[in-house]
């Protein structure tokens, strides 16, 4: 019997502004001994290191189109890309889903190379795994920051694959988010984007104005508007 479970589990809970490499913010809940649950920002799940590094082209960005809704992005990734084989997954622009199932499976390869149990990572940058009592806190955080690499960019392929697939023409998430907010009636309907950038602006008071919507010993909680948060907050478009 293993001595924990750990769930890495991405809400796509963001905010400021997705679409333009902005930092989000997520929250973190604290299960059990044996399992923990994190809801991670999708700009913080790092990309490919340590034994995964595979061979890619890894020649430049001049393919990349000045008319990519996402070509600063893609740049910008590149840039800070860690290694050839990431390198050669952004050099044209896109990401196809057998590159981005790819990626997730070198990490996941990585992660059982170096004594994790029951991996699994997914393309939009959830994963799970369970690590045996030998390996400990600290060395599971050395194999995950080894195989996770560093990027030196706030886009990767995790949330650039997820980004352009649920947003291609790569509009402005926060007017979206407000919309959708409106749409399902879950605030009134004057709220404006600036009345989202303000409250996001306090992460605190936002984490409490989302717990009092979707946390069922609220007692604002209510079932409909959850669902609605929880949809426009994962993919207002």
């Amino acid at each position: 019997m293993w001595s924990s479970r750990y769930e890495r589990t991405a809400w796509f809970i963001m905010i400021g502004r997705f679409s333009r490499g902005d930092e989000g913010v997520g929250i973190a809940r604290a299960g059990s001994r044996r399992s923990r649950v994190l809801a991670v920002v999708i700009t913080c799940v790092v990309a490919l290191g340590g034994c995964t590094v595979g061979e890619g082209r890894g020649g430049g960005t001049e393919a990349i189109s000045d008319d990519n809704p996402y070509a600063k992005e893609f740049r910008q990734a590149y840039e800070g890309a860690p290694d050839d084989f990431t390198k050669g997954v952004l050099e044209d622009g896109r990401i196809t889903e057998s590159e981005a199932l790819e990626y997730a499976d070198r990490r996941r390869q990585c992660y059982v190379e170096k004594g994790l149990m029951d991996v699994t990572i997914n393309v939009d940058g959830s994963a799970s795994w369970t690590a045996p009592p030998s390996i400990g806190d600290d060395g599971e955080r050395e194999i995950t920051s080894s195989c996770d690499g560093s990027w030196n960019s706030p886009w990767n392929i995790v949330n650039l694959y997820v980004a352009t697939r649920d947003n291609p023409e790569n509009k402005n998430r926060d007017e979206a988010v407000a919309t959708c907010l409106r749409h399902r009636n879950v605030v009134p309907d004057d709220f404006s984007v600036a009345d989202y950038k303000t409250m996001v602006s306090d992460s605190a008071q936002y984490a409490k104005w989302m717990d009092g919507i979707s946390n069922e010993s609220s007692p604002d909680y209510d079932a409909d508007k959850a669902a609605a948060l929880e949809a426009c907050l994962s993919n207002p478009f």
